[in-house]
């Protein structure tokens, strides 16, 4: 990969419109996940990568979102997930599994 193929998360989330934090959630939990790192290890993104990252966005603003199932939700004060695994694992549905 070169440079000019790469973006660095500051330059996604400024072009995008989310916040650096936002995308490192989404490398976190598997969602959007760069296509590579940098000697120093900071994340870099690829058109693929953008291209998720686009569904992601498109997704999440339109009126198809919905709140993942009460298990599965975060509060401010503790983290509840499905199973206890520490994290959310849903059927098609959108129940959670055991």
């Amino acid at each position: 990969m070169t440079a000019q193929e790469t973006w660095t998360v500051g330059q996604v989330a400024a072009e995008v419109g989310v916040s650096i934090r936002t995308l490192h959630h989404y490398d976190e939990i598997g969602l959007v996940v760069p296509g590579g790192r940098s000697l120093a290890g900071y994340r870099l993104y690829t058109v693929g990568d953008l291209t998720r990252l686009q569904h992601v966005v498109v997704y999440r603003s339109g009126s198809g979102w919905r709140r993942s199932p009460s298990c599965c939700s975060r509060t401010p004060t503790s983290r509840r997930t499905c199973g206890g695994s520490g994290r959310a694992s849903r059927t098609a549905s959108g129940s959670c599994r055991s």
